[in-house]
């Protein structure tokens, strides 16, 4: 008979191969502008306008030069569209007007919520960091949201101002009706460094505050940004919304300690493959924490460059974003890899600049990681590779990375464990797995998140009750975050997902996981997108039928009720040569302009 928990030795706790870092206890401001609290200088460097830029011939033009040499003044943001730039400098300067704007103009304090509404965009950084340099805590709705969902998350949140792009203001305008709230001046800010039509003129017969009026060149600055040092640190700074492992989204409460410290844990691994002369692209929106983190904060981070998308991936557009601006660095998902491995735009540019490529997100196959890579190489990336990672809102971004050294040899792992970071891997009961087994993974550490906004029993549950047995209470390591992935590690500590917990399918006893029939799925050259999900058989008998959700590569197959039908039947058929019989779809294929993510 086997003991219970508490009465066993005590857990087998996982920790990472790489030292620790130090953590960062101090304002994602001071972090990543090099100052302390006590600061109040803002020195101007030379050229430090608002500017065009010129396509680079590395390595003279400024971002592509010594990182260290003139940091505030070489470029940091690029508008791909427009070819405009900020600088350090710029950066910094017109967010400190912002951030006294908020404070003297609008009355906004520390604490405060702001709502962001916008797709990437070269105001994005003004505004964050200007709120930020308040105080603020922000939270970010996906720029696809209807005035339903926006409504909701508003609701939930209570934001103070709301910076929304021009192009969504009619959606703004809805949400406010939806919530029976009058929109008055100042409610929302346009999220656009240019003033719209009629600028200031008619400021009786508008709703919605101009950005260019709160950072014009005669506008006061903020000298001493709010100061996040020590336990203050621990301080909601941003707030993404997510599922977590179960239920609809939630507000995710995410410190200054969280961001400061997961940027420098990143770059213990990542700096193994990162040049001097780096530039990267901004295909992933800002309002999902890996582009937030990863794309906003991580390059200027480093002093380097990044060139904006402001409508996501399109492949001709990426690749001219590529070959225009010498890009090296791609963070992506794997529907835009397989994008990159089938288009054939991609033969008409020379990306050769690109270095490596990292996914994560979702499950990456070999198949289509090795065909992306392969095509890439045939553009003249000769020497690129692939990074998988693994993480969550909740875990600030990535948990797992797998070192580039290692990125052939334990391809279809995600990674060892970032610096600081523990880990537990677990039965249902919170007891430990066998070695090479496969359990639930818990992670504790600096930069898992505080808690879910207004969420006391969602945070709870989110975390693991230490009435499970030993090493479950707080102490120094902080909670272990129960994060729903059922992973299994290998000898050398190198972690592979097998599924979600929470996505398990069960037909006739048998147990299927959505991510290795997506992942298979997703290596046919007519899938672009897929989810598969359980549905019910009907049958009384619990069992579940597996179904897959797929947006087809060509979208012209959806225009016409045959098409559509035997696209999905060639999937199916397809399919069934692929795996054996107890995967397959018999909840059928269903083709869709969008797959449904949970």
């Amino acid at each position: 008979m086997s003991s219970s928990p508490s009465s066993q030795s005590p857990p087998k706790i996982y920790t990472s191969h790489l030292p620790p870092v130090q953590v960062a206890q101090q304002s994602v401001w001071s972090f990543l502008f090099h100052e302390d609290s006590n600061s109040s200088s803002l020195a101007s460097p030379a050229s430090a306008s608002t500017h065009e830029v010129a396509p680079p011939s590395p390595p003279d033009d400024n971002y592509l030069s010594d990182p260290d040499a003139n940091a505030d003044s070489a470029v940091a943001y690029i508008d791909f569209d427009t070819s405009r730039s900020l600088t350090f400098y710029e950066v910094k300067k017109s967010s400190l007007r912002l951030a006294w704007g908020l404070k003297r103009t609008m009355g906004l304090k520390k604490g405060d919520f702001v709502m962001f509404f916008s797709p990437n965009s070269l105001a994005w950084p003004i505004v964050l960091f200007g709120c930020v340099a308040v105080g603020l805590r922000i939270t970010f709705a996906p720029c696809t949201s209807t005035a339903r969902e926006l409504a909701a998350q508003y609701e939930d949140s209570r934001p103070k101002v709301l910076f929304a792009a021009r192009q969504l203001l009619e959606v703004t305008r809805r949400m406010f009706a939806l919530v029976r709230e009058e929109m008055k001046f100042g409610r929302v800010v346009v999220m656009d460094l240019d003033s719209g039509t009629g600028g200031g003129s008619d400021k009786q017969s508008r709703t919605e505050r101009e950005l260019c009026d709160l950072i014009k060149e005669d506008a006061g600055q903020l000298l001493l940004p709010e100061p996040f040092d020590g336990s203050r640190a621990e301080e909601t700074v941003f707030v993404c919304y997510s599922s977590g492992t179960t239920g609809k989204p939630k507000g995710v409460e995410t410190s200054h300690k969280n961001v400061c410290t997961v940027l420098r844990t990143t770059q213990a691994v990542w700096k193994g493959c990162e040049a001097p002369h780096d530039v990267y692209i901004a295909i992933l929106p800002f309002y999902h924490i890996f582009g937030l983190l990863m794309l906003l904060h991580y390059p200027p981070m480093r002093r380097r460059p990044v060139v904006l998308l402001s409508d996501g991936f399109k492949p001709e557009t990426f690749c001219q974003a590529v070959q225009k601006y010498r890009v090296t660095t791609v963070c992506l998902v794997p529907p835009i890899m397989q994008a990159l491995a089938t288009d054939p735009c991609v033969e008409n540019y020379d990306l050769s600049s690109l270095t490596n490529l990292t996914s994560g997100a979702s499950f990456l196959s070999a198949q289509v990681a090795n065909k992306c890579l392969s095509r890439l190489r045939g553009r003249g990336a000769k020497s690129i590779i692939a990074i998988q990672g693994c993480g969550s809102t909740e875990t600030s971004c990535p948990a797992l990375i797998v070192p580039p050294r290692d990125s052939v040899r334990k391809f279809g792992c995600v990674g060892v464990l970032v610096p600081n970071l523990e880990a537990r891997l677990v039965h249902e009961d919170g007891s430990d797995v066998q070695d090479g087994e496969r359990g639930e993974m818990w992670v504790r550490g600096p930069t898992v998140f505080k808690g879910y906004l207004n969420r006391v029993e969602g945070t709870q549950e989110a975390f693991a009750n230490a009435s499970l047995g030993r090493g479950l209470e707080e102490g120094r390591g902080g909670r272990w975050y129960k994060t729903g992935d059922m992973m299994r590690v290998d000898e050398e500590g190198y972690w592979y997902i097998v599924d979600r917990k929470k996505e398990m399918i069960k037909w006739k006893g048998i147990q299927i996981a959505p991510a290795e029939i997506e992942a298979i799925l997703s290596e046919n050259e007519e899938v672009g997108d897929v989810g598969v999900v359980g549905v019910p058989d009907g049958g009384g008998t619990g069992d579940e039928l597996v179904r897959a959700y797929i947006r087809p590569s060509n979208p012209t197959l959806l225009q016409d009720t045959s098409t559509k039908y035997a696209f999905q039947q060639r999937i199916e058929i397809w399919f069934r040569g692929q795996v054996g019989y107890p995967k397959w779809l018999r909840g059928g294929v269903r083709a869709v302009e969008v797959v449904p993510k949970g």
